[in-house]
């Protein structure tokens, strides 16, 4: 349900409607996988047996076949399916509840933009899940080269049989050529919070907010995890300032900056889940042409082993060995037939670091360009 008044696309989102450029078909089909067939994909002499996860369970949260929605007669994993329907479906509504002014889940595609400068997000990375298993398949970056408020360049890359074929292709040509996803402006707004719900995206919950901004209009503002309770929230005037993005037919600003009532404005994180891990082996391996450090881990507290892209080998990353304990967040994706963690931050001994993708996805492609010539 579109609410009369709420900002929308035609209106605020789309200032630049008409000269949007789009991702064409040919250029789908030129791109190749992330991680291509080297030997260093086999990890198998790595595992102890059948303690790795499997791709049936959720990653950072196995419990051993026991599930909160058992299915005996299906071996995947029923957690993924038990609120409300698909938690991993793109949107919807939970059955029974009639606050339909916006969504009950949605999947924001992991989406990590770099600050803003000049009022643009220069490149934003976005996962996605195109067969709903909680895994992503691919990921697209986009890039504002001009700082002219729209992306102009995109680079798509593969992760699995899944992400290449002709119907996630054409869903995500759907998705990407819609003009308002082209957009790399940061809007700001304030006003008064007029309704709040608890959204679940993915495996977490989201507070939504209905803000009523000071000039007239209403705006969908999704303010990251519930820092207060709704009926805190409710009344609150807030400041924010972040992407907008599109949500089946509605309109939601992703808030990278919050300022709610008399507290002081601060950052809106929106990295995967933090998990500590113990480290069991590593290797350096070449993923497209880069030095990069996969490391085999086991969970916290848990006796299944977990397959982690650390990012570039360098640094304490390069350093790490058996026994070393750091903590990660980041995107669990399927990459050929695993389950793997793509780091976005590292933490070793007190010391984070931030894996940037989209650097190295810039580095990877200038490398690229330099052995072709």
């Amino acid at each position: 349900m579109k609410l009369p008044g709420f900002i929308a696309a035609t209106a605020v989102v789309l200032p630049l409607a008409g000269t949007v450029n789009t991702v064409q078909a040919e250029e789908w089909e030129e791109n190749t996988p992330y991680y291509e067939d080297d030997a260093w994909y086999d990890v198998s002499e790595w595992l102890d047996g059948n303690d790795y996860n499997p791709t049936d369970e959720v990653i950072g949260s196995w419990d051993n076949e026991v599930y909160d929605a058992d299915v005996p007669n299906d071996d995947q994993d029923n957690d993924i399916y038990a609120w409300g329907g698909l938690a991993y479906d793109d949107y919807g509504y939970a059955e029974g509840n009639d606050g339909d002014w916006f969504y009950d889940y949605y999947d924001d595609s992991y989406a990590s933009y770099a600050p803003a400068t000049a009022g643009t997000y220069e490149t934003v990375t976005s996962f996605y899940d195109f067969d709903d298993d909680g895994l992503y398949d691919s990921y697209l970056l986009r890039a504002d080269t001009d700082a002219d408020g729209l992306y102009d360049e995109f680079d798509y890359y593969a992760l699995n049989e899944t992400s290449q074929s002709n119907e996630a292709k054409s869903e995500k040509q759907d998705a990407e050529s819609s003009e308002q996803k082209q957009l790399s402006k940061e809007f700001q707004f304030a006003g008064t919070v007029e309704r709040t719900k608890t959204a679940k995206v993915r495996d977490a919950k989201r507070s939504v907010a209905w803000v009523n901004t000071d000039d007239g209009k209403q705006l969908i503002v999704d303010m990251g995890t519930p820092q207060m309770s709704e009926e805190k929230l409710q009344g609150k005037h807030v400041e924010v300032s972040g992407p907008i993005v599109s949500v089946g037919d509605k309109y939601v600003l992703l808030a990278q900056q919050a300022k709610i009532g008399d507290n002081e404005s601060q950052k809106i994180s929106r990295d995967g889940r933090e998990m500590t891990v113990t480290v069991k082996n590593t290797r350096t391996v070449d993923v497209r042409d880069a030095k990069r450090t996969l490391a085999v881990v086991t969970l916290q507290d848990k006796d299944k082993q977990l397959l982690v892209d650390l990012g570039p080998a360098d640094g304490k990353i390069a350093d790490l060995k058996e026994g070393d304990e750091l903590k990660i967040t980041g995107v669990p994706v399927k990459a050929k037939d695993r389950n793997l963690v793509v780091a976005q931050k590292v933490s070793i001994d007190g010391e984070s670091m931030k894996i940037d993708r989209e650097q190295l996805a810039k580095q990877d492609e200038q490398s690229n360009q330099t052995a072709q010539r």
